[in-house]
């Protein structure tokens, strides 16, 4: 598990797997269920299936509110953590697919349904959104981590009729820090010092945008974690990492954002000599000034350029399929 500071998977087989889960509530006869979609038989491949029961999530569910047939709270909440962890697991899958702006038009609709819903008198449905798109598209421990996909359901919440001006606080908050490095953007600069030779007192000074490379993970990281070290295990041994390191067109900053110096030191030898072994010594990241980590470890990719192609990405996995879809399209 990350640190809280407050072999490529196939993307299409991934996508048949959220699809099967979306039909599945686990759930017995005798407690109130909640209406899931059903694709059309006719619907074969699977994007298509995935986007028609995106399409048609909340239609049921909002059929039944809207005519007194089924009240949220008559569902439990095991029932309700399933639902959406099925419904932002296929949006994750078409988001994968490249269909963002599809996503980003059924979140708003969903949640303005929502919206509409709780002036109507149904409260739950929006009050479940705002819960677990914040449980599992924001916590950065969420395997389904996606700020891009939390950022729709944001502005239609700050956007929303139903709640009181002074509960959007927290919102508003957050949605500051999604804007900072966002994807597509391009990243702050960072100033830092690096190890030269392999000697941890032996420091020159560089800079993010120096690095010269077609590509370049940042890998925030403290030495005593020890889920920065199984990151560091997944991507020093990676082959497409070490090709690419190797041949010049992928960097690899380690960056290190505290102050406890002797553990840098001494966590060096751990470290790819190719790599760049760097401190914050400004402290300007922890400060939150250029960067808002929210939990360590943490990994960005960026082009050359060096825009963002991913922020906080919560596993080396993630990471790697990018890589290796941006070197096939090449």
């Amino acid at each position: 598990m990350r640190v809280t500071l407050k072999s490529i998977l196939p993307a299409m087989a991934s996508l048949v797997v959220l699809i099967f889960l979306s039909a599945c509530t686990g759930k017995s006869e005798e407690a109130p269920k909640f209406p899931y979609p059903k694709a059309p038989l006719a619907i074969s491949q699977p994007v298509q299936k995935a986007q028609y029961l995106v399409e048609h999530y909340w239609d049921k569910y909002i059929s039944a509110a809207e005519s007194g047939q089924i009240e949220g709270s008559q569902i439990d909440s095991a029932e309700w953590a399933g639902v959406f962890k099925n419904y932002f697991a296929l949006l994750s899958g078409l988001y994968s697919e490249g269909r963002e702006e599809l996503c980003n038009r059924e979140i708003r609709r969903a949640v303005g349904s929502a919206d509409s819903l709780y002036l109507k008198g149904s409260k739950s449905l929006l009050l479940k959104i705002v819960h677990y798109s914040e449980l599992f598209l924001y916590d950065p421990n969420s395997p389904l981590l996606n700020e891009e996909l939390y950022i729709p359901v944001v502005e239609e919440l700050l956007a929303s009729q139903s709640l009181e001006e002074e509960s959007k606080g927290t919102f508003r908050f957050q949605m500051e820090q999604l804007l900072v490095n966002r994807k597509g953007a391009k990243a702050a600069d960072i100033k830092y010092k690096y190890c030269v030779g392999g000697d941890p007192w032996h420091l020159r000074e560089g800079s993010l945008y120096g690095i010269k490379a077609d590509y370049t993970i940042i890998f925030f990281n403290n030495p005593d974690c020890p889920a920065c070290a199984q990151m560091l295990k997944e991507l020093s041994q990676a082959p497409l990492v070490q090709r690419m390191v190797e041949e010049g067109s992928l960097a690899l900053l380690a960056l290190y954002v505290d102050q406890d110096l002797d553990s840098w030191r001494a966590n060096l030898k751990d470290y790819p000599k190719e790599w760049i072994y760097a401190r914050d010594d400004s402290q300007s990241i922890n400060a939150g000034r250029i960067y808002i980590l929210r939990a360590i470890p943490s990994l960005y990719l960026l082009d050359k350029e060096k825009r963002v192609l991913l922020k906080d990405a919560p596993r080396a996995q993630v990471v790697l399929e990018r890589l290796f879809s941006r070197k096939v399209a090449e």
